[in-house]
């Protein structure tokens, strides 16, 4: 029963590029670093299970301190898909397996909790992002025609993902709020008025 967080490691010019512009190569580093430190802190206060960080490229490319109960990995090569499905397949192994992002660390605690309480009851359960992708998938069994089709970024990776589970006769919940992944200067503008740790950035 465990959540995995993905994220880029916070490497200057490499990481919310989409930003530069506004922050410089540096300063949107340090957004992606304060978002991976407090997702993970969302995660270990209100997530009951295991709680694991997988990086790219390398975990030996990210310096933070952070809790020493997280597990540190690294993500597979491939596209989203192939390192989501890498962690979603050990789901039934050992219990349910969930995936999010680092792009949404605003994300309230009732978020793990109605995820932890769906996933447990033996449900799936995805968080719809605005941008028409999901920042947070859980899954008690995983099958790799889940991804089928999808093209990762795209503005239907939502739709997609849940055309998929109905051809697999399954119903995924959707009953997580619906959140703003802090990926350019609007959203990170909009985030920052209901979200401290961001304003305070600014």
């Amino acid at each position: 029963m465990r959540l995995t967080l993905f994220a880029k490691a916070p490497a200057p010019g490499r990481v919310k590029t989409r930003l530069i512009p506004r922050l410089g190569a540096r300063g949107a580093a340090e957004l992606a670093r304060l978002m991976i430190r407090e997702t993970a802190r969302a995660a270990l206060r209100h997530w009951p299970g295991e709680v694991e960080l997988a990086l790219w490229p390398s975990r030996d490319s990210f310096d933070e301190r952070l809790d020493p109960s997280i597990v540190i990995s690294e993500q597979v090569r491939g596209d989203l898909g192939v390192k989501m499905a890498h962690v979603l397949s050990r789901a039934s192994a050992r219990g349910f397996e969930a995936v999010m992002g680092c792009d949404a660390p605003h994300a309230p605690a009732r978020v793990y909790e109605r995820a932890w309480t769906i996933l447990d009851n033996g449900g799936d359960v995805v968080g719809p992002a605005r941008d028409g992708g999901f920042y947070f998938l859980g899954v008690n069994r995983f099958e790799p025609s889940l991804f089928d089709g999808i093209r990762w970024g795209g503005p239907d990776v939502l739709a997609r993902l849940l055309r998929n589970a109905r051809a697999q006769g399954r119903a995924f919940s959707t009953d997580l709020p619906e959140l703003r992944d802090v990926d350019d200067w609007a959203d990170l503008q909009v985030v920052a008025e209901t979200w401290p740790p961001l304003r305070r950035f600014l």
